[in-house]
């Protein structure tokens, strides 16, 4: 069969989702391997939490942590985890899901056949890939979508060292702006400075500018400490700032500061 017919699936369990504003749900995870921004020609986000899913699988070492499947086998897999659970929703995630969107929209659809709501994690920078699935499914339940701030990403573009993403950022931003069940997360440090939370909020704006109010909540997720990174969360004072600018441009209502719960929990 096909690699577009297929996903590579590294992880497939059920937990907590521990981000954004579905915040504390239990969910039946689906982690996908390959991550499309080191492909770009990007560095890999610094804060990036599970970062074995990084590598494409063409390209990841240990193949024997991952295993391509079938639309069939992942609904089969989930369901099965699913027995004698309340399961809120299926999150998709990665590395980055869009990389295999054929298939993807084949799973998206056998779910939705079975009345489960769908929730895709995505860092925003494939609005074609984006555009094909919306065309080939019935609905997307909720987009949880990463704007790559340059200083607590890191992502810089070689060889020129220009942080160019605002057009693939701008363009996906467009395509979600009718999908009012979904959230932008803003991963920040310490060192974040505020012209980098202006230009999010430029950026969102300019994508629903035919949009009274924003079409998205939007999250301010302070980075997590971890033992590989000496990057520092933000303080108080600087989220209360952000919270404010952010609030102004979209209405405070939409605007949240969440950290990652699933960190605190010890959980995937």
């Amino acid at each position: 069969m096909p690699h577009d017919r297929r996903l590579p699936v590294r992880e497939l369990f059920v937990g907590i989702q521990g981000e954004g504003t579905w915040a504390g749900v239990t969910q039946v995870f689906v982690r996908l391997q390959g991550c499309n921004l080191e492909s770009l020609g990007y560095k890999s986000c610094r804060y990036c939490d599970t970062p074995h899913s990084r590598p494409s699988p063409d390209h990841s070492g240990d193949a024997s942590t991952w295993r391509w499947s079938t639309p069939e086998e992942v609904v089969k897999r989930v369901l099965d985890l699913s027995k004698g659970k309340q399961i809120h929703s299926v999150a998709f995630t990665g590395g980055e899901p869009l990389l295999y969107v054929n298939a993807l929209a084949e799973v998206f659809t056998d779910l939705y056949t079975i009345d489960t709501q769908v929730y895709l994690e995505t860092n925003g920078t494939m609005p074609a890939a984006l555009g094909q699935l919306l065309a080939a499914i019935p609905t997307l339940d909720y987009i949880a979508m990463d704007i790559k701030l340059p200083t607590a990403s890191g992502i810089v573009r070689s060889p020129e060292g220009l942080f160019d993403l605002t057009d693939l950022h701008t363009r996906f931003l467009s395509m979600i702006a009718d999908y009012f069940d979904s959230c932008i997360k803003l991963v920040v440090t310490r060192d974040t400075p505020t012209s980098e939370i202006e230009w999010a909020s430029r950026m969102m704006k300019n994508a629903s500018f035919d949009v009274e109010d924003a079409p998205w909540d939007i999250v301010l997720q302070p980075v997590t400490r971890r033992s590989t990174s000496t990057a520092e969360p933000p303080t108080v004072d600087q989220l209360i700032e952000w919270s404010t600018i952010l609030g102004r441009a979209h209405g405070i209502h939409r605007v949240f500061v969440k950290p990652q719960i699933h960190q605190l929990l010890g959980s995937r």
